[in-house]
């Protein structure tokens, strides 16, 4: 028991604080009684059991410590009534710090929620306040920890911008228009050769339905999400609009729940208007229609799956048709509904370490897919409680997979980097310091700035350059492109008269070619006649006046030698 002056001290709401009253002008002594035998007492580091005060300490507080033996000591407070308030506050911040722990990504709310109160107190209160040594060193960890986030991202970008100097993107799940999301959203840029490489890949795939792949309507959302984060029209490349390849529900579900989630995705990406469709068309898509569809897939159990025969719960599919439906949430009373659902199911299915697995196999992918969704609805993965398990967060699980000098893993226990796993990671990192820096979501791109489409096929244009036998490619994109342009953009193109120019040197040169190939051809059977010799003579006399790209064409050249023999 603890008495002042005689008088019981009586208890407050915390276990081991109680309150005294002190009258001005008069002494008092605080005795503490029934302790073992054996203990240690100390009120206000005094030895003893009892000691005596001619005025109230400072800030009102005695600290009593009872220390048996190596048993862990029981502390308490005496704290006058006056200051009663000014104590309990601060063992509440205190109680706050201690609650940190381990400091992880995770502990930010906890970090945030102890300074902003520490910060409300006044000076006496701050002054009793007996851990703040603690919550200065964990601010300290914890901005370390948010270092070395940046450190991962920072060296990861610089080493997916030195891949694409090396190997210049293309229309691909990995090495291609993923990287170049990542890339043009994190501000680093657009790598140089892509938007060729997509003009080739076009050309060469594209069907008369505009559809890059006859299965996999993804591959048009796919690049039309990299283009658009290019800033280039998609209604045009090469003449070409991509967004009607993605105007048949029928052709967009075909291969599950993914084409429509990207398809949704990539219409949003910058309020694009789905184009109309003719009457073969019996199923065509609508953005309410693309919505719809989605949420019918949704499991009873909140998830989305792509192979429904495998699993009920896939944790990539899931998260990507929440940034498909991102846009609605808080607007659309189902798709709040259904969001919040899917939400809860991932909650409950993050791991203790902050990951995610998916059919079964933890990946650094599962944990950047949801990364995207989160920040795609403004949640902080790092302070959102539902997304932390054990003060680990779902950032602090994705940083176990980089790798020193830039990448990630694909399963931690490789130890070597992954391609698809370092652009995932790369472009779920962007997303979230996009939101940390108040910018637009990953796949919401009206912040871009269009590139003038005159300008372009004004660039197209210089760089065909001088006209060789080469020069079919250049000319034909820039004509298509030229030709993809509205009447008034065609008209600001102040180049056009050099591409005319260029398409009938071209044709020359195309001609010119041809009557060689004919001549060679028209050598036949050789025979050792006047007749033989005169073509030969004339094949040889018009290869001879072709330059060195032109001869380059003449693929019969080998008929004109074996000839001459």
């Amino acid at each position: 028991s603890i008495t002042v002056s005689g008088v019981r001290v009586a208890k407050t709401a915390e276990t081991n604080v109680f309150t005294y009253t002190y009258t001005v002008g008069e002494g008092f002594e605080v005795k503490v009684a029934g302790a073992p035998e054996d203990a240690n007492v100390y009120i206000n580091n005094a030895y003893g059991t009892s000691r005596s005060y001619t005025a109230v300490p400072v800030n009102g507080v005695i600290r009593i410590i009872v220390q048996e033996g190596e048993k862990e000591p029981y502390i308490c407070y005496l704290v006058e009534k006056e200051f009663a308030e000014d104590l309990l506050n601060a063992r509440y911040v205190d109680s706050l710090i201690d609650n940190i722990g381990e400091v992880k990504l995770g502990s930010k709310s906890t970090i945030l929620k102890a300074e902003d109160l520490y910060a409300k107190l006044t000076n006496v209160q701050k002054n009793l306040v007996e851990n703040y040594d603690v919550l200065t060193k964990a601010r300290e960890s914890f901005d370390e920890k948010v270092k070395e986030l940046e450190i991962a991202y920072n060296t990861t970008g610089i080493y997916l911008d030195k891949q694409a100097e090396k190997y210049a993107p293309t229309v691909n799940s990995i090495g291609g228009d993923w990287l170049v999301i990542g890339l043009a959203r994190s501000g680093v840029g657009v790598p140089d050769g892509y938007y060729e490489n997509v003009l080739d890949y076009v050309t060469e795939e594209i069907n008369d339905k505009e559809q890059l792949h006859t299965d996999k309507s993804t591959d048009n959302s796919r690049v039309i999400l990299a283009l658009t984060a290019a800033g280039y029209d998609v209604t045009n490349v090469v003449g070409h609009n991509l967004l009607q390849g993605l105007t048949d529900m029928d052709d967009v579900k075909y291969q599950g729940i993914n084409g429509p989630i990207w398809a949704l995705i990539a219409m949003n990406s910058y309020n694009y208007t789905i184009p109309n469709t003719d009457a073969s068309v019996k199923n065509p898509v609508t953005e309410e229609g693309l919505v719809k569809y989605i949420l019918s897939q949704q499991t009873e159990n909140g998830s989305w799956v792509l192979s429904p025969k495998l699993s009920n719960y896939d944790t990539d599919m899931t998260a990507m048709a929440i940034q498909a439906l991102s846009p609605y949430y808080g607007k659309d009373e189902k798709v709040t509904a259904a969001v919040d659902k899917a939400l809860t199911v991932l909650s409950n299915t993050q791991l203790k370490d902050g990951g995610f697995a998916s059919y079964g196999t933890i990946t650094s992918e599962s944990i950047s897919q949801v990364v995207v969704a989160l920040t795609a609805l403004g949640i902080d993965p790092l302070t959102d409680e539902r997304f932390i398990k054990e003060g680990n967060s779902v950032l602090d699980a994705l940083c176990t997979y980089y790798v020193e000098g830039g990448g990630f893993e694909h399963i931690n226990t490789e130890n070597k980097l992954d391609g698809m796993a370092t652009e995932q990671s790369y472009y779920a990192l962007t997303s979230y310091f996009r939101m940390e820096n108040d910018q637009t979501s990953l796949y919401d791109m009206k912040d871009v700035t269009m590139k003038d489409m005159a300008d372009v096929v004004e660039e197209m244009i210089k760089e065909i350059g001088t006209v060789t036998a080469d020069s079919e490619k250049a000319i034909v994109y820039a004509r298509a492109t030229f030709n993809g342009l509205s009447a008034e953009n065609q008209k600001a193109v102040a180049n056009y008269s050099v591409l005319q120019a260029a398409e009938t040197t071209y044709a020359a040169i195309k001609e010119k070619i041809k009557n060689v190939k004919e001549l060679i051809n028209e050598i036949g059977t050789v025979k050792y006649d006047k007749a033989t010799k005169v073509k030969i003579e004339a094949s040889r006399s018009a290869y001879d006046k072709l330059t060195a790209d032109e001869k380059g064409h003449i693929d019969n050249y080998a008929t004109l030698t074996a000839a001459e023999k």
